[in-house]
């Protein structure tokens, strides 16, 4: 009879599973023992392929441990915290035992990039929630791009879950900038502003903030620019033309007028009649229809000559005239009121004048 031996748990005489794992010792009739076998741990092989996880070493034995390690991106829990590294235990049965691989880390909530809206990605999925590898997909809104050029097609942006549980959001939807367009003609009188906001319809997206005396307009084929604002008023400058300036106007006046202020027409500029001031008087005449100061546009100043008195001294000439207020501001030179003439004084028959000479209106001779 002899001893027998069995292996620990864990161990086999091959160091195979399930292959004999006892055997007899005896004595033999040499006095000595028989062969004895040799406990050896059972190999459980070279580490298994796990979910996203990289295996170290190439064969391990109860009661060792392989190691892994997480790819990147990846850990146990699926937390950017969690661990990136862990063991599978070889057993006794040469099955290696433990986690059965990593989990992708969760990146959360995407959020939806500011003026753009969400579309489907690849896979046709608009995924709310990400995690490594995965992405959401976004489109600029009208009016928007990534590089904010005036009708760019840069509107794609793809929001990725990284390695360590961020979202890379690598572009942002910009306004384009619809100031670079050939409509614009805001200059020289204002400037071009791009709206804040865009709606995507490029005449609604900009404008011109004019200059002083300026007013934003539009013209044929959508052009805008700035416009000066009329600023003659009406009636101002007759009978001469008005010139509009910026900010105010300028009266082109014809002769005999002036460009002045007219308070009673609340006018800052207007054609004004020069003014030649009260009838000049006129020996042996008087004026007959003017009051006050004479001006350019008043109706010529009407005179009469005094009694005996005509225009050239002829008895039956005309004693009416008028005289102009002239373009200069000056009045015009006035006619001579003459006495009327008599002629020679008649032969009176016994009788003798005291002169030969003609006599006028007033003149009185002797007759001897």
């Amino acid at each position: 009879m002899g001893a027998y031996y069995g292996c620990d748990s864990g161990y086999t005489t091959t160091g195979v599973s399930g292959e004999s794992a006892e055997w007899e010792l005896t004595c033999q009739e040499n006095g000595a023992f028989s062969k004895t076998e040799a406990c050896l741990p059972i190999s459980c092989g070279e580490p298994p392929e796990l979910e996203h996880s990289l295996p170290v070493g190439e064969e391990y034995f109860y009661p060792e441990a392989a190691p892994y390690t997480c790819e990147t991106g990846y850990s146990l829990d699926g937390s950017a915290n969690g661990a990136k590294a862990f063991e599978t235990e070889c057993t006794t049965k040469g099955k290696y035992d433990g986690p059965k691989g990593c989990e992708p880390i969760s990146c959360g909530k995407v959020k939806v990039i500011e003026n753009s809206g969400q579309v489907v990605d690849a896979d046709g999925n608009k995924l709310s929630v990400l995690h490594f590898g995965q992405y959401a997909k976004f489109e600029c809104k009208e009016g928007y791009s990534k590089d904010g050029l005036l009708g760019s097609t840069l509107v794609g942006i793809a929001a990725t879950c990284q390695a360590d549980g961020t979202i890379l959001y690598p572009a942002k939807c910009i306004n384009n900038n619809d100031c670079s367009s050939p409509e614009n003609a805001c200059s020289p009188d204002g400037h071009c502003k791009d709206h804040s906001v865009a709606t995507g319809k490029h005449d609604d997206d900009f404008s011109c903030e004019c200059d002083s005396g300026f007013a934003p307009d539009t013209r044929d084929g959508g052009i805008k620019f700035c416009k000066n604002i009329p600023d003659c008023p009406d009636g101002a400058c007759e009978p001469g033309s008005c010139e509009d300036l910026v900010n105010n106007y300028e009266c082109h006046c014809p002769a005999g007028y002036f460009e002045g202020e007219n308070p009673q027409e609340n006018l800052p500029h207007d054609c004004l009649p020069k003014e030649c001031g009260s009838p000049k008087s006129v020996e042996h005449a008087a004026v007959q229809n003017a009051a006050g100061s004479v001006f350019f546009d008043s109706e010529p100043v009407q005179y009469g000559c005094a009694e005996g008195y005509t225009l050239g001294g002829d008895a039956e000439g005309e004693s009416q005239f008028v005289v102009s207020c002239l373009n200069t501001g000056m009045f015009e030179e006035a006619p001579t009121c003459d006495a009327v003439k008599c002629f020679a004084p008649p032969v009176v028959k016994n009788s003798k004048p005291s002169t030969q000479n003609d006599l006028t209106f007033s003149d009185r001779k002797s007759v001897v």
